[in-house]
């Protein structure tokens, strides 16, 4: 398809997390019991964006359990995470281990949640946890013309040529 995608990273040592400004959301690891909510949260926030190839539900949960198993790399279960509100899951954020380096592979929210600090949050949650872990920074691949490439900026991530480090 061609997609202009974008390689970004944050420097863990140097980053602040986020403080949330709300508290209706309650975070949690993402197990694999999660894998039919997690294909419903990202259809439905994929739907109609930059990203978005047709794909259906089903689809979404093949590539979430894809994603368990190893697609992006080693899955990392202490710092993937959901965010729900009452039962209903509105935000995750999936890591896993790409050649040697932790990817943020997946970050997503239900859209009429996004932009109240929850995606922020989820993934300021998920850098604090690499950080305990040891690693020193989490990584990135984003359509240039995804929005969401500015939440990554604020939250301290910068472009980088693939090719260094």
């Amino acid at each position: 398809m061609g997609r202009d995608a974008v390689q970004m990273r944050l420097n863990l040592e140097e980053f602040f997390p986020v403080t949330p400004t709300f508290t209706i959301a309650s975070f949690r690891p993402a197990t694999r019991d999660d894998s039919p909510r997690l294909g419903g949260l990202f259809h439905r926030a994929y739907q109609g964006t930059v990203d978005d190839e047709g794909e259906t539900e089903l689809d979404a949960l093949h590539e979430v359990e894809d994603t368990f198993g190893g697609k992006y790399g080693d899955f990392s279960w202490t710092a993937s995470l959901v965010s729900e509100i009452g039962k209903l899951l509105v935000s995750s954020s999936l890591v896993t281990l790409w050649r040697e380096f932790p990817l943020l592979a997946f970050s997503v929210t239900l859209p009429q949640y996004q932009n109240h600090g929850i995606g922020s949050h989820i993934i300021s949650q998920s850098a604090e946890l690499l950080r305990d872990e040891g690693f020193h920074e989490m990584r990135l691949v984003v359509t240039r013309s995804n929005p969401a490439i500015n939440l990554y900026r604020r939250l301290g991530f910068v472009e980088y040529d693939h090719g260094s480090r």
